[in-house]
C-alpha cells in the first residue's frame, strides 16, 4: 500500500512540475529530441566546417531553406483558398441551412428541428474550440520557447558527444547498461519514429490529394498536403484532418455527393493508415498500446500545446523503453506497451 501511494504521489508531483514550469521543460525536452535526432548530420558537418557553431548554424539555415521552399510551392495556392473562404463568407448560418436541405430531403425536418440543431451545433462548436483553446493557448510564449529550443539544442548537440564519453568512463558496470540504452537505444527509437512518421505523412498526403482531385474538391493537393501535415497530430489532427476539407466541400459542393465520395474515400485510408501503415511503419519503435498513445497526446497537448501533442508519443516511447530495463518498473512498461494485450482474460 505504501510502495502504491508513494508512486501516486510521485506523478501527480511530476505532472505539477511539468505544468508550472513548461516554458523551461517543454523546450528542453523538444530540444533533446532535436538534438538525438540531427546529431549525425550536425557531427558530419562540423567534420567538413571545424567548428560546431558554424556546423549549427549551417545546418539551421538548410532546415529553414527545405521548409520554405515548402511554403513557397502551396503558399499562392493557401492564400487564393483563404481569400475564397473569406469572400463567400461561410458561416454556421449557412452549415445548418445545408443540414437542413438534408433533412428536408429525407422527410424528418420540421420546425422543433432548427433549434435543436442550432443548438446542438453550437454546444459541439464550442467544446471543440474550448479543447483547442486549451492547447493553442499553451503557446502564448511562443517566441520563448523558439529561444530556448534553439538555444537548448545547441548546447545539448555540442557536449552529447563528450557527456556521453565522460559517463561512460566514470559510472560503473552496472549503470553503463542504463546509460546505453539512453545513449544508444533511444536515439535510433526516437529518430526511426520521426522518419516513419514522415513516410506515412507523404503517403497520406498523395492518398488524401488523389481522393480529393478524384471527388472534384477545389485546391485538392492543399487539402491534401494539411492532411498529411495533421497526422504528426496523433489522433487529434486525423479528427481535424477530416472536418477541414469535409466542412469545405459540404458548404461549396452543388449535390451532397461530393463529401460523401470524400467522408467514404477518407474513412478506407484511415482504416489502411491505421491497421497497415502506422502499425508496421512506426508504431514498432515505439509499441505503445493505442489508450496510452491517446492519452499522453491529450497531456501533451493541455499541458504544451500543438507541438507537446507532436512530441508526446516519442518522450512516452521513451519513458516506456527505460521502465522496461528499470528493475521493479517492468509491469509499467508492459502497461504502457502492446504487451498488456498478451495478458488476456483466456490465459491459464
Amino acid at each position: 500500500m505504501r510502495d502504491r501511494f508513494y508512486w501516486l504521489a510521485t506523478t501527480i508531483i511530476v505532472l505539477y512540475v511539468l505544468y508550472i514550469g513548461k516554458v523551461v521543460i517543454f523546450p528542453l525536452i523538444l530540444s533533446t529530441i532535436l538534438a538525438v535526432m540531427f546529431n549525425r548530420p550536425i557531427r558530419w558537418l562540423q567534420k567538413a566546417l571545424r567548428w560546431h557553431a558554424v556546423a549549427f548554424l549551417v545546418f539551421c539555415l538548410i532546415l529553414v531553406s527545405i521548409m520554405g521552399f515548402g511554403f513557397y510551392l502551396f503558399g499562392e495556392e493557401v492564400s487564393n483558398l483563404f481569400s475564397e473562404i473569406d469572400s463567400a463568407n461561410y458561416s454556421w448560418k449557412k452549415f445548418e441551412t445545408r443540414l437542413e436541405q438534408i433533412f428536408k430531403s429525407v422527410g424528418i425536418w420540421d420546425g422543433e428541428w432548427q433549434n435543436t440543431l442550432a443548438n446542438q451545433l453550437n454546444e459541439i462548436a464550442s467544446d471543440l474550440s474550448s479543447f483547442l483553446g486549451s492547447m493553442i493557448s499553451s503557446g502564448t510564449n511562443f517566441v520563448i520557447g523558439v529561444i530556448l529550443t534553439v538555444v537548448f539544442t545547441f548546447f545539448i548537440s555540442m557536449y552529447y558527444e563528450s557527456v556521453k564519453g565522460l559517463l561512460n568512463a566514470e559510472l560503473e558496470k552496472p549503470e553503463r547498461k542504463m546509460l546505453r540504452i539512453v545513449t544508444d537505444e533511444l536515439p535510433n527509437m526516437i529518430r526511426n519514429y520521426f522518419k516513419g512518421l514522415g513516410i506515412v505523412m507523404i503517403i497520406l498526403a498523395v492518398a488524401n490529394s488523389l481522393l480529393f482531385w478524384i471527388a472534384g474538391l477545389d485546391y485538392p493537393w492543399v487539402w491534401g498536403v494539411l492532411v498529411g501535415a495533421l497526422t504528426i497530430i496523433p489522433y487529434i489532427g486525423t479528427t481535424i484532418a477530416l472536418l477541414l476539407p469535409l466542412s469545405y466541400s459540404f458548404l461549396t459542393a452543388p449535390s451532397f455527393t461530393q463529401p460523401i465520395v470524400i467522408l467514404l474515400g477518407f474513412a478506407v485510408i484511415q482504416q489502411i493508415e491505421g491497421n497497415l501503415l502506422t502499425p508496421k511503419i512506426v508504431g514498432e519503435h515505439v509499441n505503445l498500446n493505442a489508450f496510452t498513445a491517446l492519452i499522453c497526446t491529450i497531456i501533451g497537448g493541455l499541458f504544451w500545446g500543438i507541438a507537446g501533442a507532436v512530441i508526446a508519443i516519442p518522450t512516452a516511447g521513451a519513458l516506456r523503453l527505460v521502465l522496461t530495463r528499470w528493475e521493479g518498473m517492468e509491469v509499467i512498461a508492459k502497461l504502457m506497451g502492446e504487451e498488456v494485450h498478451d495478458y488476456g482474460d483466456d490465459r491459464d
